[in-house]
C-alpha cells in the first residue's frame, strides 16, 4: 500500500529534507535455495517481489514484468549480435 502525503500548502506539513529508509527482511533458509521477503512490487504494489538470488536485485513480480515488459531482451542470434546485424 503506497501512502501519498500532500506537502507545502496552507495547513500542510513541510517537505522533508530526507526520509528514513525502509528496511526489507529478507529470511533466506540454511540450504541457500528458498528465500522469503517482506517487499512489495514497486510498480503494482499489491504482489511480492521477485528477488534475484545470484545478484541481489529485487525485480518487479511475475505479473508486472509480463505486462510491462521492464526488461529489455535482446532477442537476436549470437551471431547477429557479434557482427551487429
Amino acid at each position: 500500500m503506497q501512502i501519498t502525503h500532500e506537502t507545502n500548502g496552507e495547513c500542510l506539513q513541510e517537505y522533508p529534507v530526507s526520509v528514513p529508509v525502509k528496511d526489507v527482511n529478507v529470511y533466506r533458509h540454511d540450504s541457500g535455495m528458498m528465500v522469503n521477503h517482506d517487499y512489495s512490487c514497486p510498480c503494482c504494489r499489491e504482489n511480492h517481489a521477485v528477488l534475484n538470488l545470484s545478484n541481489g536485485v529485487m525485480m518487479p513480480c511475475r505479473k508486472c514484468d509480463k505486462d510491462y515488459a521492464l526488461i529489455k531482451i535482446d532477442k537476436r542470434k549470437w551471431w547477429q549480435k557479434l557482427f551487429n546485424v
